[in-house]
């Protein structure tokens, strides 16, 4: 009788032993359920109040491609639609004709770019959340707060931009100020002048925001970064009076035009071989090569002016022998 229930004893622990561990893995599947649940409804909760506060938010363009779309009229029509993902739960939708104030040619370029939005529509899924939104609207939205804001302040703040375009055509720079695109004329973005290759996008400026124009319902900002930067003429003015010499560096020469100087950043004067002083060569005008200046003459309000070339501090860059000119 004892042999029994010792046998009964271990034969239950065995069985326990070998028996499928599931409830482990149960719990985690459904702790990993309600954990996605919960994330989901917060994000739909989130949406929610988006929609009906008009919150701007943000969402990344996954997929641009045809789908079939409903219109404000009842019907559907196959459209372009961004796809787009908000937050880990949910797929947003925005038709190309909401893709933004300003829609690039090829819409496909719009792949991978974060946008600003405004919740149009959601709904929950299946699936997951699923949202109708438009990006103009949330471009719309910031560039009001950021009207009113310039407003209120006089157009004496300065903000802090990062560059996201340049337009060589038309002279200007796109500066991203909170969400918002600010374009800076080449006339307004430095005393000096500008070349394309010192515009780095992604370069972070600061700059004041002195003009604002607005067309049916929508605004155009105008920046300026000059205003904040003191003008090198005034040290160059300074050099002159007391007759210091100072660092150049030779960025053209020219059998007719001759040699030229930068002697500030984006500013050139015109550069005469001092005695006894090997010419300049094109390859000098390429490397850029280090000088020893004295100013001539200057011309602060025409931006020109004459230095003497002294020395080459560093030496010349190699010659070339078919760019060797007399001045």
């Amino acid at each position: 009788m004892v042999e029994d229930k010792v046998n009964t004893h271990i034969t239950k622990e065995l069985g326990m032993a070998f028996e499928p561990d599931n409830t482990l893995e149960d719990i985690f599947i459904e702790s990993t359920f309600n954990q996605f649940e919960r994330i989901r409804e917060h994000e739909l909760e989130e949406l929610a109040r988006m929609k009906r506060e008009r919150t701007v938010g943000k969402g990344l363009i996954t997929i641009v491609s045809e789908k079939l779309f409903p219109t404000k009229n009842g019907t559907s029509e196959r459209i372009q639609v961004l796809t787009m993902q908000i937050g880990t739960h949910t797929t947003a939708y925005c038709p190309l004709t909401e893709a933004g104030i300003n829609i690039p040619k090829n819409p496909q370029w719009l792949i991978g770019k974060t946008k600003l939005v405004i919740i149009e529509h959601f709904q929950r899924t299946e699936e997951g959340n699923f949202a109708v939104v438009s990006i103009t609207a949330g471009e719309l939205a910031l560039q009001r707060k950021l009207y009113e804001e310039i407003v209120e302040q006089e157009g004496n703040k300065v903000y802090t931009g990062t560059v996201s375009g340049h337009i060589p055509s038309a002279q200007t720079i796109l500066v991203e100020v909170h969400g918002v695109t600010v374009g800076v004329r080449y006339s307004q973005w430095s005393h000096s002048f500008v070349r394309s290759a010192d515009i780095i996008i992604g370069d972070v400026v600061e700059l004041i925001i002195d003009k604002v124009v607005e067309k049916d319902g929508r605004y155009e900002f105008r920046g300026n970064k000059k205003k904040l930067e003191t003008d090198p003429m005034e040290k160059l003015l300074e050099l002159n009076k007391r007759r210091d010499r100072f660092v150049g560096k030779i960025v053209g020469v020219d059998a007719i035009a001759g040699i030229f100087v930068e002697v500030a950043p984006g500013i050139q004067f015109k550069g005469l071989k001092g005695r006894n002083l090997a010419n300049p060569t094109v390859d000098d005008a390429v490397n850029q090569t280090i000088v020893t200046c004295e100013l001539l003459n200057i011309d602060a309000k025409n931006r020109r002016g004459t230095v003497r070339i002294l020395n080459y501090p560093q030496g010349q860059s190699k010659k070339s022998y078919s760019s060797i000119y007399q001045f």
